[in-house]
């Protein structure tokens, strides 16, 4: 279930207060004792130097952006930056290298100016603790009918097929623009309030059965996925 409501600035999301308590017997009782508070663990580590973040890229301190909402897991956020509703995705242990590779995908998005026309989210800036480290990226937030398409196909609903056959054409036109750049299929597509399909999620990683892996961040990784993300809309 969501969280809802948090209304905390992100640099208290990103360091909750932590506590030591031990574990100890007291007359043959079992007891917990508080030990001296311990500083927080570190769960989001700064971006690796794979990747250089442009001079021109605003810089946002985690104290000055508002969590409305946790979307996924504990990374992925909808959040708040001077009153602009974004998408803030954190680094963490398992998603550093990829969170590395999806800002390069959207710098190099942003640089040919693909957004928003062919409906990829638009990168808005990264996110910078009060160490100066930098653990996460801000992008345009997409307002979903759907949590992503695959949840779609998979209820069993009927949806139309001119409603199918059009995302089918959205997907397909956006693939051609980003040559490689993307990582289709289904749980990276979302349709939003104005029924429209948007690709998101650019971390590079391979989803079994959709592309080869000496395919993937290829023009023919993209055909191959293209080709099963239609067979999966039934278009």
């Amino acid at each position: 279930m969501k969280d809802r409501c948090l209304r905390k600035d992100l640099h208290d999301y990103m360091n909750p207060e932590a506590f030591n308590f031990q574990l100890v017997t007291l007359s043959g009782e079992p007891k917990l004792i508080q030990r001296d508070n311990v500083g927080p663990p570190n769960f989001h580590p700064p971006f690796p130097d794979t990747a250089p973040i442009r001079s021109n890229i605003p810089r946002f301190l985690s104290s000055s952006i508002e969590v409305i909402e946790k979307l996924e897991r504990d990374w992925v956020l909808k959040v708040s930056v001077n009153g602009q509703v974004m998408c803030c995705k954190l680094t963490s242990r398992a998603t550093e290298e990829s969170l590395s590779r999806e800002y390069g995908a959207l710098q190099q998005i942003l640089d040919a100016g693909l957004t928003p026309l062919h409906r990829v989210p638009c990168l808005k800036g990264v996110v910078e603790s009060k160490k100066g480290d930098l653990v996460g990226i801000l992008m345009e937030y997409i307002n979903k009918t759907f949590p992503t398409l695959a949840d779609a196909l998979s209820k069993g609903d009927i949806i139309e097929r001119s409603r199918r056959a059009k995302w089918a054409t959205q997907v397909e036109d956006t693939l051609k623009q980003l040559h490689g750049i993307g990582d289709a299929k289904t749980s990276n597509i979302l349709i939003d309030e104005k029924d429209d399909a948007w690709i998101v999620d650019f971390g590079g990683g391979q989803t079994l059965g959709w592309v080869d892996y000496e395919l993937v961040g290829s023009k023919d990784g993209d055909l191959q996925a293209l080709k099963k993300i239609l067979e999966a809309l039934h278009v």
